[in-house]
């Protein structure tokens, strides 16, 4: 199905469901000192702290973060996509989410 995600489209299972997901991110950047922070700054809107955040460098210009966040909504988590996509510093942002009740269980 394809989404038009400015046009508020929300006929996806996340939405209908219309409960908490866990939300995964990747997002491919300039390998650019700020990078990182610019990225995290955006999750932060979630006002959740993430279970999971790395950082790796792909090659000599640029590098792929990795993040969770989970118990937040869906409009969240599509939101902080869109807002990670318009970073100048953005090659990709990708987002996947999962109902939390079918989320398997964070390892403490």
């Amino acid at each position: 199905m394809v989404r038009d995600v400015y046009a508020a489209d929300d006929g996806s299972a996340a939405h209908a469901a219309n409960g908490k997901v866990r939300a995964s991110y990747r997002v491919v950047l300039d390998l650019d000192p700020s990078g990182l922070s610019r990225v995290v700054q955006h999750l932060a809107l979630a006002n959740l702290a993430p279970t999971h955040l790395a950082c790796s460098r792909i090659d000599e210009h640029s590098m792929e973060i990795r993040a969770t966040l989970q118990n937040l909504s869906a409009t969240t988590a599509e939101l902080i996509c869109r807002k990670l996509s318009q970073l100048t510093c953005v090659f990709e942002a990708d987002c996947s989410t999962e109902p939390l009740a079918d989320a398997s269980k964070e390892i403490a």
